[in-house]
């Protein structure tokens, strides 16, 4: 059992490929321009990305996010090298669940730094 555990929590270049790099995602902006971060207590500050707009557009809803936060796309591949590049940012994939998946998916910065 501790293997199958494990096996599902490790972070995967694979997965992270699947679910991020290869398409687009969608993420928020600041009003002023940056991107929007969330810190996580016990895993560490992350950008959330999504798989869809509706899914990002929910996500906004649900956590009460300004008004004045923009929705953005950008290629997964370019969003994921920007992230390791910062170091000090983890990455959480459709977090409330959705596009097919019942639970999101989340990298902590020192998990994507090793992939």
């Amino acid at each position: 059992m501790t293997d199958l555990v494990g096996a599902f929590v490790t972070p995967n270049r694979a997965l992270l490929g699947r679910m991020v790099a290869a398409n687009t995602v969608h993420f928020a902006v600041s009003g002023s321009g940056r991107l929007v971060l969330h810190p996580v207590p016990g895993f560490g500050t992350v950008m959330c990305v999504f798989t869809s707009r509706d899914l990002l557009a929910e996500y906004q809803v649900a956590v009460g996010a300004p008004s004045s936060d923009r929705l953005e796309s950008a290629r997964g591949r370019k969003v994921v090298a920007r992230v390791v590049r910062d170091g000090t940012v983890g990455l959480s994939v459709n977090p409330l669940g959705g596009g097919g998946s019942p639970h999101g998916r989340s990298w902590t910065a020192e998990e994507l730094r090793a992939l």
